[in-house]
């Protein structure tokens, strides 16, 4: 975690990428980070900067307080409002990290993955499915192992993505999406494996019925991706007896 108060940040930065935005009642520290973060390279340290108490009192302005049960679901509903808004803004390439440039098929193609995770992080699986999908119809390669590991981590919010339990639709695009081609299935499939940790987690949670809602989830995906490579196979193998048909009657 990078903390605002641990930073010492050049103040021609700070004029470069302008003012906090004081509309946003949360995440303004993290906004301005992202905004630093493209037009400087950051240093870290391992050192102690300071103490972090947290206290369960009341947060946010006066016209609009966040009590500190509800903090996490606060810093959701404004990191969307953030990554609405930069969606547009940030270049495909720069989700490849700095210097490095969309040159070719399978670069693209990493790029849109890491940016559908880190939209779906977010809670913006609109822009994430537009991203699988056109990831899926770039190349046919098959996923190389950073591109899988970034599918895995998707699901990995620290809020939680309870949104996906309660949205069929969106279980049911990730399923077709599963069927449509043999990328589409490795994508889905590793979305579903990023869920085995959330099995675990739920498991030992207040909410242990959503352990099992994660199960059921991440089984359904996975057969789903299953079903293309067997419904390859079978297409294949009748395609091969008709070949087989026609040679022998010539």
């Amino acid at each position: 975690f990078a903390h605002q108060p641990g930073m010492i940040v050049r103040k021609e930065l700070y004029d470069m990428v302008g003012p906090f935005d004081e509309n946003l009642v949360r995440s303004q520290d993290y906004d301005m980070l992202i905004r630093l973060a493209r037009v400087a390279t950051p240093v870290s340290t391992e050192d102690y900067i300071f103490r972090q108490r947290i206290h369960d009192g009341v947060r946010g302005t006066k016209a609009n307080q966040v009590d500190f049960e509800a903090m996490s679901s606060s810093w959701a509903q404004f990191d969307k409002i953030i990554f609405r808004s930069i969606h547009p803004q940030l270049k495909l390439s720069e989700y490849l990290g700095k210097g490095k440039k969309v040159h070719n098929q399978a670069s693209k193609r990493h790029a849109l993955i890491r940016r559908s995770a880190v939209m779906a992080r977010k809670k913006l699986w609109s822009h994430t499915m537009d991203d699988l999908r056109e990831a899926a119809a770039t190349s046919g390669e098959p996923l190389t192992h950073s591109e899988i590991t970034a599918l895995r981590r998707a699901l990995a919010s620290k809020y939680g993505c309870d949104e996906v339990l309660k949205d069929p639709q969106l279980v049911d695009e990730l399923c077709k999406l599963a069927m449509s081609s043999e990328i589409g299935s490795q994508i889905v499939a590793s979305l579903a494996r990023g869920l085995r940790w959330r099995v675990r987690s739920a498991l030992f949670s207040e909410n242990r019925w959503n352990s099992v809602r994660y199960f059921l989830l991440m089984s359904k995906l996975g057969k789903a991706s299953s079903m293309f490579s067997k419904r390859y196979q079978h297409e294949t193998a009748v395609s091969m007896r008709l070949f087989q048909k026609v040679d022998r009657s010539k």
